[in-house]
């Protein structure tokens, strides 16, 4: 029997060297040194590794031994947790995979040593993951490292529970002085500039930037006019987003404190917002994208409140306006906002269903979302053509096409026929010139080219051709939709603007301010100081772990990661709180840019909400939510 024991260990210890030594070979592998000219498969991989006199390799190489030996020795699960675990660890190592590749090749077509790197990768970066994922779901749900009963500290109880909204608003305030001083009047993006342009006549209006947004900034601009200069309207727009972005961290916090999350999940949540210098470069801004985050996070933390207790809050006449109220802000401030709505009343329409007792309860727990949703498509359909506010034309929405007809003509120009030349002039404007302009991580310039006049039989053609050239060359559509959208799978893609997912720079070319019409500026005394403050986010992002909340990846692992949680340990009714953020994370594939933080701002923003929900005390409900 001793002897069967010490075989048993020894085959044990085996295989997870082995594993050891897979993964980490596989996180050692530096990308950059790819030697093409190499002709010899392991002599490329070789070089790929660390110097033979690297003492970093045997040091992970150990860590990463006594890590599986933990994960897979120590802790036993449920066959059903584990083979969940299996599942989501291997979809994490496929997105980290596409992000490596997307991030380091220019292409996939490196042949036989793309497969052996690939398989590499997926199965060392497998080992990791899973590993990770079972020792975090045993600390959390087992041992409730994290949900055990805490010391109130006087600090905690004073911050966090008797004065939670005040010491929120202050302390955000606090740490967002300086760079409301330094970047004065606020930052003027590009679409909050283009959206100006409609009130002050310089082009025509359309829907492409919600009017909604383009009259609030139009108005406030006309405040700032009136009361000083162009500067002031910028600063009267910035400073009352801002307000509105304050008051949300507090509901937040309000929220948090209702359910009874644990204090160090309030208090990081607290210092994310207060102090991540993305937070103030987009809040304190020209920008749509913050008032939608700030509309659709108030309408999860309502929707949470509605399924912690259906019967109270659906009969609520306060929350039924308030979801109405932010329900029309959602479809208002952002053109596909009305998506994640529509998905949203689908899932609580089939939800309350089963959970009222009531059918006037029903009723009310659905009427604000459908009632937002035909006012939406109200205005968009008939209030607007009677304005003649042009629409928002289908480029966003068939952006990721367009992209790949793009790769395909700059890779395979040669290989187009007379009628599929015909169809791409009569659909974009240059024709095959799109693949002169394809940018992998952009589609402004494809997308910039579509016809606007194209009707709806030219569209059938495009889209029959489109289903034709996949199937003679998929590989380029896979590609073309994972180089554009590498950012939100792997966490060390490097996404839109360097990274740091906000622009810190005044923006006034010709396109957005023509003949210079308005004049916003920075303060020249302070261009040192907005210098340091820029230099200030590439640190944070830069910090190994921390920088992590720069990477859209991030949000949506744990995103995921919550909701496998629900599945497993806690009530399957809350899955309805993660629409949102799954909607929203969707629709951000589809965008025309890769990687861009101001996309997944409402992920962001609700992820302390679903954390909440995952640490807070089990079948909780909650007082004085109005």
């Amino acid at each position: 029997m001793v002897n069967k024991m010490k075989e048993n260990m020894k085959r044990k210890i085996s295989v997870l060297s082995i594993m050891a030594f897979i993964s980490t070979t596989a996180f050692c592998l530096d990308m950059t040194k790819y030697n093409a000219e190499e002709t010899h498969l392991l002599k490329k991989l070789i070089q790929m590794l660390p110097e033979g006199n690297d003492l970093k390799w045997l040091f992970i190489l150990g860590a990463m031994f006594l890590f599986f030996y933990y994960g897979f020795e120590n802790i036993r699960t449920e066959k059903k947790t584990a083979r969940v675990l299996q599942l989501v660890s291997g979809v994490f190592s496929i997105f980290t995979y596409i992000g490596i590749m997307c991030e380091n090749y220019e292409d996939w077509k490196i042949g036989k040593f793309l497969f052996v790197i690939s398989l590499l990768l997926l199965v060392g970066y497998f080992f990791v993951i899973y590993s990770a994922n079972k020792i975090l779901f045993y600390l959390v749900f087992e041992k409730k490292m994290f949900t055990k009963k805490e010391t109130k500290s006087k600090w905690c109880e004073f911050l966090l529970e008797k004065h939670v909204v005040l010491s929120t608003i202050l302390i955000t305030a606090i740490c967002w002085l300086p760079f409301m001083i330094y970047f004065y009047p606020g930052i003027a993006n590009w679409d909050g500039m283009r959206s100006l342009t409609y009130w002050f006549g310089k082009t025509e209006w359309s829907n492409h930037h919600p009017v909604f947004i383009s009259v609030l900034m139009g108005i406030c601009m006309e405040i700032g006019q009136a009361l000083y200069n162009d500067n002031m309207g910028i600063f009267v727009y910035s400073l009352l987003q801002t307000i509105v972005l304050f008051l949300t961290f507090a509901n937040i916090q309000v929220f948090l404190k209702k359910i009874e999350a644990p204090y160090w999940l309030r208090g990081i949540t607290m210092v994310y917002f207060a102090i991540m210098p993305f937070w103030q470069a987009v809040g304190y801004s020209l920008l749509k994208d913050p008032l939608y985050c700030m509309m659709l996070t108030n309408l999860t933390i309502i929707v949470t409140y509605m399924v912690l207790d259906l019967e109270k809050y659906s009969n609520s006449k306060v929350m039924w306006l308030a979801m109405l109220g932010l329900t029309l802000g959602c479809c208002f401030t952002r053109n596909n906002g009305v998506y994640v709505i529509f998905v949203l009343v689908v899932v609580v329409f089939l939800w309350v269903r089963k959970k009222a007792t009531q059918r006037m309860g029903k009723i009310k727990a659905v009427a604000p979302f459908a009632a937002g949703i035909i006012i939406f498509y109200g205005c968009s359909n008939f209030l607007y053509p009677m304005l003649n506010i042009g629409s928002d034309g289908m480029q966003e929405s068939l952006s990721l096409m367009f992209q790949q007809s793009a790769r395909y003509v700059s890779e395979y120009e040669n290989e187009l026929t007379g009628e599929e030349k015909e169809i791409l002039a009569t659909t974009f404007q240059g024709g095959v010139e799109i693949g002169q302009v394809y940018n992998p991580e952009l589609s402004d310039p494809v997308k910039n080219k579509l016809n606007h006049e194209l009707s709806t039989s030219q569209l059938k053609d495009y889209l029959f051709m489109w289903v034709k050239q996949f199937f003679k060359h998929p590989s380029v559509y896979f590609e073309a939709m994972f180089y554009h959208t590498g950012a939100y799978y792997g966490t060390d893609y490097t996404g839109e603007l360097e990274g740091i997912g906000a622009n810190y720079n005044m923006i006034t070319l010709e396109g957005v301010n023509p003949d210079n019409y308005l004049n916003v500026y920075f303060q020249e005394e302070f261009e040192s100081q907005r210098f340091d403050m820029k230099k200030w986010a590439y640190v944070i992002q830069s910090i190994p772990g921390i920088g992590l909340i720069y990477s859209p990846a991030s949000y949506q692992w744990i995103c995921i990661l919550c909701l496998v949680a629900v599945i497993l340990y806690r009530k399957k009714d809350y899955c309805i709180i993660f629409i949102p953020s799954i909607i929203t994370m969707l629709v951000a594939l589809m965008s025309p840019v890769n990687g861009s933080l101001r996309y997944y701002m409402p992920v962001m923003a609700i992820t302390p909400i679903l954390l909440g929900i995952i640490f807070m005390k089990q079948d909780n409900t909650v007082e004085g939510a109005e």
